[in-house]
């Protein structure tokens, strides 16, 4: 069976009230590009771009120039200065402005893809904090279950179930037991300790205040919904850190022509009225004056030079970009399947059997048909296998955010699949 899997990149996030109680990843994200001040850093980039081709497409401001001399004066020696020459100058940009937008556009359109790549790559950060912290209170539920269970044979605890029956046990089998019990309660109090300390990361990040409840949704299976071959054809269409180099080649081949362009300066159009003295006394005269340069010494070659290597070093770039990405997705999805994969057959193969074996053996041991060790071995097996499940849950869900970073896509467009049973899970 074909396995689909769909994903579509935004840029754009909807204020979030959470009302709610529990919080899935698309929760926290939405969250943290609202608050995350190196997103709004990173935005600021592409209003600067945009500053840039606003002033790429001005035109160059006009000279005007007053000539004030005695020149007049000496000629019929009425003396004293005279206003003799008044002139308007602009220059022409042939050309230039064409090339310097589109320079500065593809720069822009670059800004924009790796603001897009900047919120993937927090995105990811987030996963990984919000999957541990799924991790951290899945085993801190399971150390409770465990301690709960442990407790069932302290006849000398208080809150011990009167009506629970317990054969006899002796001292040395109680001693055990209490040991089991003990251990129990340690690893209670260290997975209290690493949920608290992981739950104050991500809160940092996010940026809640003390009084936001944040319980995350429970760390499920997750499943891929599309072919490797359909991620690597989007990767290659939609990747923003892909792309934003394609803008930066399109930026470095209109740099080429730019340089090339200014080989030639602008030419200047000067308009002038000028004042002298003839045979009939002062006079003024109109004149249209054109001043252009000659390349004669200077052809620009090493500015035309710098510009060429500069667009291929971006050309090998992209190239180089691209392959690590591909790389990165054709590895992670393979990882992810194997994971996904060895979940599934370890749930079947070693959790459910053990989990079956410990209830035949608790009931085993509670009329005295099982002795202690065995009851000990298959408590231990048990809970084991439990965390394990656990870390190969966590391991698949951390792998699929990478997967996603190397595809190129949000987990916040896969609303048309179940939230808890799509590639990143919750």
């Amino acid at each position: 069976m074909k396995r689909i899997f769909t994903f579509v990149f935004i840029l754009q996030f909807p204020v979030l009230v959470f009302a709610q109680e529990i919080w899935t990843l698309e929760d926290s994200v939405k969250h943290v590009m609202e608050k995350s001040y190196s997103i709004r850093s990173a935005g600021t980039e592409i209003s600067a771009r945009q500053g840039d081709l606003t002033q790429a497409a001005a035109w160059p401001n006009p000279n005007v120039e007053f000539n004030v001399n005695e020149k007049l004066g000496l000629q019929d020696n009425s003396g004293g200065n005279d206003l003799t020459e008044i002139s308007i100058s602009q220059p022409i940009p042939l050309g230039r402005l064409s090339r310097q937008k589109k320079e500065s556009k593809a720069k822009l359109q670059a800004a924009q893809q790796n603001f897009s790549y900047q919120q993937l790559l927090l995105e990811t950060e987030t996963a990984r904090r919000f999957h541990l912290i799924q991790l951290k209170a899945a085993k801190l539920d399971l150390a409770q279950e465990q301690l709960k269970f442990s407790k069932e044979y302290q006849k000398n605890d208080p809150n011990h179930s009167k009506e629970k029956v317990v054969r006899y046990l002796t001292p040395l089998e109680q001693k055990r037991l209490n040991i089991i019990f003990a251990t129990s309660d340690q690893e209670l109090l260290s997975a209290e300790g690493e949920y608290s300390e992981e739950l104050y990361g991500l809160r940092t990040l996010l940026q809640l205040s003390p009084d936001t409840s944040y319980k995350t949704a429970e760390l499920n299976p997750v499943q891929l919904t599309e072919t490797l071959e359909d991620l690597i054809s989007k990767q290659k269409e939609r990747h923003p850190a892909i792309k934003a180099f394609r803008y930066q080649q399109e930026a470095a081949d209109a740099g080429i022509s730019l340089a090339w362009g200014e080989l030639f300066p602008d030419p200047s159009v000067k308009v002038f009225r000028e004042t002298d003295t003839f045979d009939d006394g002062r006079q003024a005269f109109y004149g249209v004056a054109i001043n252009f340069q000659i390349p004669i010494w200077d052809f620009k070659r090493g500015s035309i030079a710098k510009a060429k290597h500069e667009a291929e070093k971006v050309k090998y770039d992209l190239k180089t970009i691209e392959q690590e990405f591909q790389v990165r997705l054709y590895q992670g999805y393979l990882h992810l399947a194997r994971l996904i994969k060895q979940a599934e057959q370890y749930k079947t193969n070693v959790l459910i059997p053990s989990q079956e074996v410990l209830e035949l053996t608790k009931s085993g041991f509670d009329v005295g048909e099982v002795d202690l060790l065995n009851f000990i071995d298959a408590n231990k097996t048990y809970f084991d296998a439990r965390k394990n499940y656990l870390e190969l849950l966590y391991e698949a869900s951390l792998e699929s955010s990478e997967v996603r970073l190397a595809a190129g896509v949000s987990v916040l467009n896969n609303k048309d699949i179940n939230r808890s049973n799509s590639i990143g899970g919750k």
